[in-house]
């Protein structure tokens, strides 16, 4: 059994960064890996953390998570391999070093667990998806990304879950071995989780539905 807390919220974002601000903590992120990689590494650390805030389905992004799949021998996602990039010995170098350093300062914050939402969101209903499905009930994801991501801000979500016709927000209650990044840039808060496995089942926290399905 994991040692160690479990933090929900703004707040236990906040025990994370140590109340350092966005660019603060990268800043500290940056630092914690100098001794250990080279500028050229750091400098793609950055550029890859960001290429994720800003499209999680990126050809760059979509390579990040493959490159985390094979990392850790994971099964591989349905990718349409014509846009995933090629990333260098720089870049994958540099993803690793991304789960490395967040897994140290989970760690050494003492904890074990993070309570995180996820919003999803349709034009309609998936079939694959209870249409009597209600908050409360449990919810397993056909999800064929090894990377997903996860908001401390449950407003957030449900913001995210509002867009289309049909959404849910989702609640989990996340072990720090599956966290891959920490994101606070650009106002960010996210955590960027490792949702491989197909068993998983999450807690349906809210539901938006708008006119007939």
């Amino acid at each position: 059994m994991d040692e160690g807390v479990t933090i929900e919220g703004l707040d236990g974002l906040q025990v994370i960064t140590n109340g350092a601000n966005g660019q603060q903590f990268e800043d500290l992120q940056s630092y914690m890996l100098l001794l250990e990689h080279e500028d050229d590494v750091i400098e793609s650390v950055l550029e890859l953390r960001a290429e994720w805030v800003l499209s999680s389905s990126s050809p760059l992004s979509l390579a990040m998570d493959k490159q985390i799949a094979e990392t850790l021998s994971l099964p591989l996602g349905s990718y349409e391999t014509h846009i995933v990039a090629d990333l260098s010995d720089v870049q994958k170098q540099a993803v690793n070093a991304i789960f490395d350093v967040t897994q140290r300062i989970l760690n050494l914050r003492g904890i074990s667990h993070l309570v995180v939402y996820r919003g999803l969101c349709w034009n309609e209903r998936p079939d694959w998806m209870d249409e009597h499905l209600e908050v409360g009930h449990r919810l397993k994801l056909e999800d064929t990304r090894t990377l997903s991501s996860w908001s401390f801000d449950r407003n957030i979500a449900n913001h995210f879950a509002a867009n289309k016709h049909f959404g849910v927000v989702i609640k989990a209650e996340m072990s720090i071995k599956r966290v891959f990044a920490i994101i606070t840039i650009l106002d960010e808060a996210e955590s960027v989780c490792i949702t491989h496995n197909q068993d998983d089942v999450y807690e349906i926290v809210s539901i938006y539905r708008r006119g007939t399905e």
